[in-house]
């Protein structure tokens, strides 16, 4: 009987110690599930403060500038889609935050347009799938839209050493390069089908302002020209020093 009395109770400890450890890790476990979702949600409710902020930053610098603000997400105007700009083959064609008037006399639109692509390739207006070399990425970017009076020759400017781009192949362009003047071709790769006419619109005045503010992507199909940075959501306090350098831009190409 004691024999049987100290099996009993050893097998009871057992059972009674395995049942407090299964205890102990289903807390952890539901622990463990609750900070999950709390910092799912705390991601979440940052994200749309962040977005609400960014929204009432951006209607204030409209404000400023003398331009309408429509917050929010919507389609972007029929004249910009028809336009067919490289960036909005990249994903879908909705824009955040944006402000439409005029600015020197000339018809702009200033707003934040994002897609999804290969951490070092493109996007798609489908979702792009990644592969086991290729993970995906959000790039997010402040964009200026000018109408222009005068048309200019098609042609795509953007800073070398990004992620891969087709847009030669897309709009069927070559590579526009300038004698003596190797720093802008290290720093630049400009494309377009008439490169005597866009050699002349690219003076070496033009050239050094785009070397004295780097990255930039400029973007002219006919009378419409885009600007922006990849992966650059200017902070609102910085857009009308943005819309600046792009007005100046603007000028020098009129003046050369």
């Amino acid at each position: 009987a004691p024999a049987t009395s100290r099996w009993e109770n050893h097998y009871a400890g057992a059972l009674s110690g395995g049942y407090n450890r299964c205890c102990r890790r289903l807390r952890k476990y539901k622990m463990t599930k609750l900070l999950i979702a709390l910092v799912i949600i705390g991601i979440i409710a940052g994200a749309f403060y962040f977005e609400h902020q960014r929204g009432s930053g951006m209607a204030a610098v409209a404000s400023k500038l003398g331009l309408a603000f429509q917050s929010g997400q919507q389609r972007i105007p029929e004249q910009l889609e028809q336009a067919d700009f490289d960036l909005f083959t990249q994903g879908a064609p909705d824009v955040k935050n944006l402000m439409v008037g005029e600015a020197h006399g000339l018809p702009v639109s200033i707003f934040d347009y994002s897609y999804r692509a290969l951490s070092a390739g493109e996007g798609g207006n489908g979702v792009p799938v990644a592969d086991d070399h290729q993970s995906m990425e959000t790039r997010s970017q402040s964009v200026i839209w000018v109408r222009l009076g005068q048309p200019l020759p098609d042609f795509d400017l953007s800073p070398s050493g990004i992620h891969n781009r087709t847009v030669a192949a897309r709009y069927g362009f070559n590579r526009v390069t300038f004698d003596a003047a190797r720093a802008f071709n290290d720093r630049y790769v400009l494309l377009a089908r008439d490169a005597q006419r866009v050699r002349a619109l690219f003076s070496g005045e033009v050239r050094d302002y785009l070397l004295a503010h780097p990255d930039l992507v400029f973007e002219a199909r006919a009378g419409n020209t885009l600007f922006y940075r990849f992966e650059d959501r200017v902070d609102p306090s910085k857009i009308p020093a943005f819309l600046q350098q792009v007005q100046t831009l603007l000028g020098l190409l009129k003046s050369g």
